[in-house]
């Protein structure tokens, strides 16, 4: 069955890394020393149905550097923080500082990758198959970026899927509002990475991994949805 990330996603695939593998990275092996400061937004949906992403984003920035500050009485961000700029252009009020805000703001993936990830030092032997969200490749532009990140953790091999910048059906609430249609849509990717046996399939969006998770459990697909940021986390403890 699918799981929508868990620790025990990684159970009985992780080993020690030799001193090879976890000479990359700019921190050591513990929490480095913090030269940055960031502030996490832990997100209307994420921070309930996956408080483990938040934990390993956590995680990662920490060993990464960074001191990481969750300012309390977080509300919805309108889903488009790097857009205040533009949103608020004609705002005498907000332009300035909306624009100024919207330059500082970083996908966690975005952000881990320009500062470098910390030291990989477990080994994950696992085949995963990278699912590009579609805020994240057609909206940030940041397509491929999770799998060049992950082609830096020992023993994990990338598998290519045809398709992989293609929504996978979730969509915001469309897999509520359709769902037939949805399930569809998912139908062809879980054939194709049943075919490449991924052990994992990797999404940086809480949405797609629930609704992959729910699909792949609905059919008996034996496949684990995980963020990026979990294989990070659990290939750098």
């Amino acid at each position: 069955m699918c799981s929508a990330s868990a620790p025990s996603a990684f159970a009985g695939l992780t080993t020690a890394a030799t001193t090879t593998d976890a000479a990359s990275g700019p921190g050591s092996a513990a929490t480095a020393a913090p030269r940055r400061r960031v502030g996490l937004l832990a997100g209307c949906i994420g921070r309930w149905m996956q408080p483990q992403v938040d934990a390993a984003t956590v995680a990662v920035l920490l060993r990464a550097g960074c001191e990481v500050v969750q300012p309390e009485g977080q509300r919805c961000c309108g889903a488009a923080l790097k857009g205040y700029g533009e949103l608020l252009a004609d705002d005498p009020q907000w332009a300035e500082r909306a624009a100024r805000f919207a330059l500082r703001v970083r996908d966690a993936l975005e952000y881990v990758a320009a500062i470098g990830p910390p030291p990989m030092t477990r080994r994950i032997e696992a085949r995963v198959a990278c699912q590009d969200a579609c805020h994240a490749a057609h909206v940030q532009k940041l397509g491929g970026l999770q799998a060049r990140l992950l082609m830096a953790v020992p023993g994990l091999e990338l598998v290519p899927i045809d398709g992989a910048d293609r929504c996978c059906g979730s969509a915001g609430i469309y897999n509520l509002l359709h769902a037939r249609v949805a399930g569809a849509i998912l139908d062809g990717k879980l054939e194709r990475w049943q075919r490449s046996g991924a052990q994992l399939v990797s999404a940086a969006n809480t949405g797609c991994l629930l609704h992959i998770a729910a699909g792949a459990a609905a059919r008996g697909v034996d496949m684990a949805a995980v963020h990026p940021i979990e294989i990070l986390d659990a290939a750098s403890r």
